[in-house]
């Protein structure tokens, strides 16, 4: 079961920050969603992964969620996230061709390679 997401402004005047939280075996996980909101090149959506580490130490939630809007933009996405270093987080990437979010189709980056670009 995933929750409601939760708007969460980041800072005053900066855009929001999308928080949500997965319950299992009554168990919750929570994380931060960012959809892609298009419009935008790929290498800047993921720069906006350097926004979390500093939210994960404020929060202790260190798990950022992409949703890229179609497979190639995924695929493009996770190339560039793999190279942003930053081992202190949970990052995982999906597209809406893949199934419903609450479904395992999250993939975490870093786990292979795409062949991208």
């Amino acid at each position: 079961m995933v929750t409601a997401y939760l708007r969460h402004a980041t800072r005053p005047g900066r855009r929001p920050t999308w928080h949500g939280e997965y319950i299992h075996s009554r168990r919750r996980h929570g994380f931060w969603f960012e959809p892609d909101p298009g419009g935008i090149g790929i290498a800047a959506l993921a720069d906006r992964v350097h926004a979390y580490p500093p939210l994960a130490e404020r929060t202790g939630l260190s798990t950022p969620l992409f949703q890229a809007p179609d497979p190639q933009r995924e695929d493009e996405l996770r190339w560039h996230l793999d190279r942003r270093n930053l081992r202190q987080l949970t990052i995982a990437t999906s597209n809406p061709e893949q199934d419903h979010p609450a479904d395992p189709v999250w993939q975490p980056t870093g786990a292979e390679t795409t062949g991208w670009p």
